[in-house]
């Protein structure tokens, strides 16, 4: 009867042990998770200007097929370019509204502003309506949000620096499965760039698809 008793006595407190240790655990894994959102939004919040090369990479889950693209991030204060080199000529410019151009087919959407085009402005978002979870937390950090009641985005993974709390890498993933991930390199701060960069095209000649009226 006694020794029933002690090994009664044993599993309890090995389960007790184990709830403390993952309290623990869970603590320790919030606190990377918040530090990290409240460094990323510190960091970019503190910066003049911010470019870097960029490769797009779109991904249709029912056609099977991937599609990628290259080009150049530039962004100053609340205004955002992106330059695509492959395919040349096309565009998106975020000031107020969004200009999605292309030079070459001569048209022009417009909708109004999404911080889905801007990665930091993207986590700083969806964090507080997503599930953040931590996947790894060591030279760099890999976090994924589970985003709630949200009809376009389901989840975001996004991989930051561990030490200039930098995004190097974010994707979006809709309902279906559907993907848009960015990879960042050779990036700069604080660097001069041109307001001619952010400047919206007479759009005259343009074939324009306008979704903000």
């Amino acid at each position: 009867m006694l020794m029933d008793l002690i090994k009664i006595v044993k599993v309890i407190s090995s389960i007790v042990s184990i709830i403390i240790i993952s309290k623990a655990l869970y603590s320790e894994t919030r606190d990377i998770l918040d530090e990290t959102a409240m460094r990323i939004t510190e960091v970019y919040a503190s910066m003049s200007t911010f470019q870097a090369d960029f490769i797009q990479k779109n991904y249709w889950i029912e056609q099977d097929l991937e599609l990628v693209s290259r080009g150049e991030l530039m962004i100053k204060g609340e205004r955002f370019s992106l330059v695509y080199f492959e395919p040349d000529g096309q565009r998106v410019i975020v000031d107020d509204k969004v200009f999605v151009l292309d030079d070459n087919e001569r048209t022009a959407i417009i909708t109004g502003m999404d911080d889905q085009y801007i990665p930091h402005l993207a986590i700083n978002h969806y964090w507080n309506v997503s599930k953040p979870k931590l996947l790894d937390s060591n030279d760099v950090i890999s976090i994924e949000l589970i985003v709630e009641n949200d009809p376009d985005i389901s989840r975001i993974h996004t991989l930051v620096c561990s030490s200039q709390k930098l995004i190097r890498e974010i994707s979006y993933e809709d309902h279906d499965g559907n993907k848009v991930e960015y990879i960042f390199r050779d990036i700069k701060i604080d660097e001069y760039i041109s307001d001619e960069v952010f400047s919206v095209p007479e759009l005259q000649d343009y074939s324009i698809i306008d979704q903000t009226k």
